[in-house]
């Protein structure tokens, strides 16, 4: 994925790469959940886009009516643990890794 400049950068980056992955999925309708509310706001263009997200934040917005439904919700940092489990995990070796419901990751 690259290095980021900044958090909102790489919450834009995961956001992308969310809908990314639900749509080779093959799902339908979504909700994506993030801590930043910048990043909420630039979605539905509340606010402009800092330069270097933008161009990720349009990829997101091009993606949207792919889906039957798709929703970008603000979670607080404090109700969002499972991105805190993963953001402490090892996620630097090779192959995919899923997160499932029951709170488990896997690796791949």
């Amino acid at each position: 994925m690259g290095e980021t400049d900044s958090a909102l950068c790489a919450e834009a980056l995961a956001g992308r790469a969310a809908l990314n992955f639900s749509l080779m999925l093959g799902l339908r309708s979504i909700v994506v959940e993030g801590d930043p509310d910048q990043l909420v706001r630039n979605l539905s263009r509340e606010v402009v886009c800092p330069a270097g997200v933008d161009v990720i934040v349009e990829d997101i917005r091009r993606a949207v009516p792919n889906f039957l439904c798709c929703e970008f919700r603000f979670v607080r940092r404090t109700a969002n643990s499972v991105a805190h489990v993963l953001a402490g995990s090892d996620l630097q070796g090779p192959g995919v890794r899923t997160w499932e419901a029951r709170g488990l990751l896997y690796g791949y």
